[in-house]
C-alpha cells in the first residue's frame, strides 16, 4: 500500500455536479472525487484546479479537497442523466491515500454498482483491490494501471504512489479476477530519458503477468509542472537540458512512438496512442 505522507491539508468542498462530460471518445461522463492528489506526482498538470483557487504551483501533493456531497449528487444524477460510461477519473487518483480514511471512492462505487453503469477506473494505487467485492458484481467494469517508470525513478516522481512491485502485483491480482480483456495498462506520462530508459524492462515485465493492452500517452507541460520536475531532475542526476530538449521535440516522439508500438506489438500486445 502507498507510503503515508504527513502534512495533508485536508479541506471540503461543495459541487453542482459529479458526473461531468468527459470529452473522451467512447466516455460519456468524467467522476472525480476529489480535488488534488496526494500522490504528489512532480509532473502531474491537474494541479491548474488548485491554481485556480488560488494556491501556488508546488502545492501540488499538499492540498487535497473532499467532495464532500459528490455521495448526494451521483445519487441523484445517476437517476436522470442518459446511462453512459463513467470515467474514475481524469483529474485525481481515486485511490490516493486520502481514500483509506475518506472513502468517497468506495461510496460512489456502492451507487454506480446499484445502478450498474459501464465504468472505467484508472489509478496508481494497489488500494483498488479493496473495493473488488464491489467491482466483481459489476457486468461493464474495466481497470487501468498507470505505470511511467520503473521503481528507482519511481520514488523521486511518484513520491507517495505504491510502488513498481506494488502495481505489478495489482495487475496481476485484476487479471486474475477480470481477465486480461479488462485490465490495461495506461503508461503515462511517457517521460523523456526515464520512461526510455525504463521501456524494456516494463514491457517485458508487463507482458509476463498477461497484458495484453497497452496505451501511450507523452508528458504533457502545462500548469508550470516544471516547478516541481526540475528539482527531482536534479536530484536524480538528469541533465535538464537534455531533458526539455527532447521533451519539446516532434522528431523525439515521433521515434519514441515507434520504438514503443514496435516493443509492444513484439509482445503482443494491443497499443493505443494518445499523442
Amino acid at each position: 500500500m502507498e507510503n503515508n505522507r504527513k502534512n495533508i491539508v485536508v479541506k471540503y468542498t461543495l459541487v453542482d455536479q459529479i458526473l461531468t462530460p468527459s470529452g473522451i471518445e467512447s466516455i460519456e461522463y468524467s467522476l472525480n472525487p476529489y480535488i488534488g492528489c496526494s500522490h504528489g506526482c512532480v509532473y502531474c498538470y491537474a494541479r491548474y484546479l488548485l491554481m485556480r483557487r488560488g494556491y501556488k504551483p508546488e502545492d501540488w501533493g499538499k492540498i487535497v479537497f473532499v467532495k464532500s456531497n459528490a455521495i448526494s449528487r451521483l445519487k441523484d444524477e445517476i437517476r436522470w442523466k442518459k446511462k453512459g460510461r463513467i470515467y474514475l477519473s481524469t483529474a485525481t487518483d481515486p485511490y490516493q491515500p486520502l481514500e483509506n480514511e475518506c472513502q468517497v471512492t468506495r461510496r460512489l462505487l456502492e451507487v454506480i454498482a446499484k445502478y450498474d453503469w459501464p465504468l472505467d477506473i484508472l489509478t496508481k494505487s494497489s488500494l483498488v483491490l479493496r473495493d473488488l467485492d464491489l467491482l466483481v458484481n459489476m457486468s461493464n467494469v474495466r481497470v487501468g494501471m498507470s505505470i511511467s517508470v520503473t521503481e528507482e525513478y519511481r520514488r523521486f516522481l511518484e513520491p507517495v504512489a505504491s510502488s513498481y512491485y506494488e502495481r505489478l502485483r495489482t495487475l496481476e491480482k485484476l487479471i486474475e479476477v477480470f481477465g486480461s480483456q479488462r485490465v490495461h495498462v495506461f503508461f503515462a506520462p511517457f517521460i523523456p530519458i526515464l520512461s526510455e530508459d525504463s521501456l524494456v524492462r516494463i514491457i517485458d515485465d508487463l507482458a509476463s503477468i498477461g497484458i495484453r493492452r497497452i496505451f501511450f500517452d507523452k508528458l504533457n507541460i502545462k500548469a508550470k509542472n516544471w516547478i516541481t520536475i526540475n528539482p527531482a531532475l536534479e536530484i536524480m542526476g538528469v541533465p535538464k537540458e537534455e531533458f526539455w530538449r527532447r521533451a519539446k521535440s516532434p522528431k523525439y516522439w515521433d521515434r519514441v512512438k515507434k520504438e514503443a508500438i514496435r516493443l509492444a506489438i513484439s509482445r503482443g500486445m494491443e497499443v493505443n496512442l494518445l499523442f
